[in-house]
Order: structure tokens, then C-alpha cells, then sequence
């Protein structure tokens, strides 16, 4: 069973849209869960404005994290619909920041070869949460990571989810935790 369990999403409602029930298992087994959720989600309403559905949203992360079990989100706040448009490598320097400091077990994210993903932040946490797990075990990946007292971590399991059944090589089993999904 993993101790630690960092989930890496785009958007404050996608941890528990795409794998709630797997994080409150967890969770209820006894892991430490912290969600990290790189945008502010502030475009997806037709009632609010940008500012007030950002605190919503955020609103919204803390009390869905707390029903399935994990810690606060951490939430980096980017612009909704504009993850791809960060500067190069940004997003996944920030997942290997949290990669080393949290030092996971298990890191669970979208497929980045998910077929007919249709949002670009999605495609854009898919691919950096990839190379971040991938390449946070290296020391010179990011050393001043090194300085700031960071040191590399290999993530050993790696989760990724996707909305296809081809690729599936790991079912989990969440018939206990639908209901909080």
C-alpha cells in the first residue's frame, strides 16, 4: 500500500471527476493524499465572474478533498484554459518541486497518450505530470531544486487515467467509495 499518493490535475473538480473513489480508498487504507490542481478553474460558468468563480472553485477543491480523505489542495492558481500557454517547462518544474517535497509513493494523473483530449490544460498537465514523474529522480533535472534542500525522488507507481479502456492495466477496485465519488 502507498504511504504517500500526489495527484496532479488541471483543474480543481478533475481529482474527483476522474479518480475520486481511487483517492478516497486510499485515503480509507491509510495513505497521505495531497492533490495539486494547477489552475484556477475561473472560465467554466455563465453566473460568475472570473475572480468569483476562482474562489469558488477553490472553495469547492477544499471541501471535495476533505470528503475523500486527502489533505487541503494545494492549488497553483494559473489561469483556466491557459496551461499550455505557460512558459516552457513551468508546469512541470512545478510538479517536480512537489514530487520533492512531497516524495510520493504513487502519483496518480491523466494518460498523456489519452486519445481525443479535447482541453488543452488537460493535455498540458498530462504531458508535464508525465515528465515530472519520469525525471524527478534525476539531481541535475532542476538542481537548484539541491540548494532549496530538494532532494531527487523516484516515484515508484505511477497511475495514469484516461477515458479509453484499451490501454487499462490496472482496475481498482471502488465499489466501497463510489458514493463519496
Amino acid at each position: 500500500m502507498a504511504k504517500t499518493v500526489l495527484v496532479l490535475v488541471p483543474h480543481p473538480d478533475d481529482a474527483e471527476i476522474s479518480a475520486g473513489g481511487t483517492i478516497a480508498r486510499m485515503a480509507r487504507e491509510g495513505a497521505r493524499v495531497i492533490i495539486v490542481v494547477a489552475s484556477s478553474g475561473n472560465k467554466g460558468s455563465f453566473a460568475h465572474d472570473a475572480p468569483t468563480l476562482a474562489r469558488v472553485r477553490a472553495e469547492e477543491a477544499r471541501r471535495a478533498a476533505a470528503v475523500l480523505g486527502a489533505e487541503p489542495p494545494v492549488l497553483l492558481e494559473h489561469p483556466d484554459f491557459e496551461l499550455d500557454r505557460l512558459p516552457p517547462g513551468a508546469l512541470r518544474e512545478q510538479f517536480i518541486r512537489a514530487i520533492r517535497q512531497q516524495r510520493p509513493d504513487l502519483l496518480i494523473a491523466q494518460d498523456p497518450w489519452t486519445p481525443y483530449e479535447g482541453h488543452p490544460d488537460h493535455r498540458a498537465v498530462a504531458w508535464a505530470a508525465s515528465d515530472a514523474v519520469n525525471f524527478a529522480s534525476l539531481p541535475l533535472v532542476h538542481p537548484e531544486h539541491l540548494a532549496e534542500g530538494l532532494e531527487p525522488h523516484y516515484v515508484a507507481e505511477k497511475y495514469f487515467y484516461g477515458t479509453g479502456a484499451a490501454d487499462v492495466d490496472r482496475v481498482v477496485d471502488i465499489g466501497e467509495t463510489i458514493e463519496l465519488k
